[in-house]
């Protein structure tokens, strides 16, 4: 195994990640022409970290970080030692990597890129083209210190796709596909189906697959997949099921031979959807024995905190972070937010670049008291006078402020909020983080 000569601060560490970024990445015909070679071969220099690490495979168009928790905090319950992937980060680059239910530490994070850095810079003086990128040294950095770890079970997210991501070199035990919409045209093709064959390329031969409520063109694919590999599935709303109970704060969890009453107050039907694709994962895993399945189940999911996914942050006034950017997560939001006490409702919004305002945020607009428009990132997102624009074509009668900075809109909006009122930060992850920071900083929380 190889350890760095000398130790980094994490500046030197975010600083040599920020440099593995490309301003444009790589075209998908490379892509297609080198597959996992680049993190394969990064990870055969670390002795291959991944070998026999059991681990549990989550691919979607979104709920993938959300089933990741959910079943960190079940396994965690059980006695199992975790290691968590996921990405894109809210505030700090340490949160994409967790052990034993926690973000690692900055000084761990340094560890890992000091050791990978060497390495890379060995590949790319092979060959500049096929040398790792930003995302395979993240994934790598995972897989090391999961293995330092001693992690007996890892939680790991597909950064894009499924079929070329770097995280399709582990080996799982279980591979779960949540969701599947259109997203990432121009990388995962431009129908439902295509976008579903990159998706299925995580599914390996025997190994279970848990499936969340896919279109049916989509669950065509999937299924094709799963049959020719061997592969045997379960489904939301099918072997899986979770209902309301018989009150609004409670919801019957069933899964293969094995049922549950869970107490969860204000819980939307989306997450309680995410927390039992995650218990089946566990279930199928056979991490846990029937019996501790079923206490883990009932004490770890509601107390399972989802930073940026519809996370109620405070009341009174009502403070909502949640990173939804796509037509189905922004449904779910509305439905979720409809369902609370305040009737006005303002929105601080931000949108990536590449997303269609006025498809994207139409349920939002339909319940919005007022928007400001906001910029979370000077690079990836839209800016605030074109998302402001684009919203009031959209939406000629709602009030639509400019802000561009968005700690400053964040503050403006709280400023004016009664507290009957709700305020909600959303349409990217990017926000969301921005929000959670301010709010925190503000001593605006529960």
């Amino acid at each position: 195994m190889t350890r760095a000569p000398a130790a980094w601060s994490y500046e030197q560490a975010t600083a040599y990640l920020d440099g593995l970024i490309l301003p444009a990445p790589r075209p998908r015909a490379l892509r297609e022409r080198l597959g996992l070679q680049p993190i394969t071969r990064l990870l055969a220099r670390l002795g291959d970290p991944h070998a026999g690490l059991r681990c549990i495979h989550i691919a979607g168009s979104k709920g993938k970080g959300s089933v990741a928790l959910f079943a960190e905090a079940v396994l965690e319950a059980g006695g199992v030692l975790t290691g968590v992937f996921s990405s894109p980060h809210l505030e700090r680059w340490t949160e994409r990597i967790r052990v034993a239910g926690r973000e690692i530490g900055a000084a761990e994070f340094s560890a890992a890129l000091a050791t990978l850095c060497h390495h890379i810079e060995a590949l790319q003086r092979i060959d500049a083209d096929s040398a790792p990128s930003f995302f395979d040294a993240l994934t790598a950095a995972a897989l090391w210190v999961f293995r330092e770890a001693g992690v007996g079970c890892a939680l790991i997210e597909t950064g894009l796709g499924g079929r070329l991501d770097a995280t399709n070199v582990c080996r799982p035990v279980v591979t779960c596909i949540t969701t599947i919409e259109h997203e990432h045209r121009d990388k995962l093709g431009t129908t439902l189906t295509a976008i579903a064959g990159e998706k299925a390329g995580i599914i390996k031969p025997r190994i279970p697959l848990v499936l969340g409520a896919l279109p049916v063109e989509a669950r065509a694919v999937i299924e094709a997949r799963a049959h020719a590999v061997g592969a045997p599935s379960m489904a939301l709303d099918e072997q899986i099921t979770v209902r309301r109970g018989a009150t609004d704060d409670t919801w019957n969890l069933e899964l293969a031979g094995l049922g549950v009453v869970l107490g969860w107050p204000r819980i939307a039907p989306t997450t309680a959807a995410n927390a039992a694709l995650a218990a089946a994962c566990v279930q199928a895993s056979g991490l846990l024995s029937r019996t501790k399945l079923a206490d883990s189940l009932g004490t770890a999911l509601p107390r399972t905190r989802l930073p940026g996914r519809m996370e109620l942050i405070a009341e009174h006034p009502w403070l909502v972070a949640d990173g939804a950017h796509t037509e189905r997560s922004i449904l779910a939001l509305r439905d979720w937010l409809s369902a609370f006490p305040p009737r006005r409702r303002h929105f601080v919004l931000s949108l990536t670049h590449g997303k269609d305002p006025g498809a994207v945020l139409q349920p939002l607009l339909d319940i919005a008291t007022s928007i400001i428009a906001t910029r979370a990132d000077a690079e990836r997102s839209l800016p605030a006078a074109t998302l402001a624009a684009r919203i009031v074509a959209a939406a000629p009668d709602l009030p639509v402020h400019v802000i561009d900075d968005p700690s400053a809109a964040l503050h403006a909006a709280r400023d004016r909020l009664a507290p009957e009122e709700l305020l909600c930060a959303t349409g990217s992850m990017y926000l969301a983080g921005r929000a959670r920071r301010y709010f925190e900083d503000q001593s605006l929380t529960l």
